[in-house]
Formats: structure tokens, C-alpha cells, sequence
């Protein structure tokens, strides 16, 4: 599963047992259970978009 930088339109809100800020969380779906990555992966109050992985070389310049 991949990793993700996760936003919420306020901070503070919590899903999956994690809270969520403005800035963003980077969250490792891969080390969370299914159904905390179903939760927050679904959930309409949060924005995901996909980090790269520094181990393929895409890190951030």
C-alpha cells in the first residue's frame, strides 16, 4: 500500500484513530489495519494525494 500525504479541511479531525491537520499527515497505509486505511481512505473530509518514495529515488528536490 502506498504512502500519502492525508489533509483535512480542519485541524484536529480524527479518523482511524489518527488526527489530521490543514498541513497534512503522512500516513504509511501499509502499517495501519484494513479497515483504518478503508475508513480513511473513504472518508469524504479528507484529501489523500500520493507521496513519493524516496527509496526509488523520487524524493523531493
Amino acid at each position: 500500500m502506498p504512502k500519502l500525504l492525508i489533509q483535512s479541511a480542519r485541524d484536529g479531525y480524527r479518523r482511524g484513530g489518527i488526527a489530521f491537520t490543514r498541513e497534512g499527515v503522512q500516513v504509511d497505509l501499509a502499517k495501519l489495519k484494513k479497515d483504518q486505511a478503508e475508513a480513511i481512505v473513504a472518508d469524504p473530509n479528507l484529501k489523500s494525494s500520493p507521496l513519493a518514495d524516496d527509496a526509488k529515488g523520487g524524493g523531493k528536490a
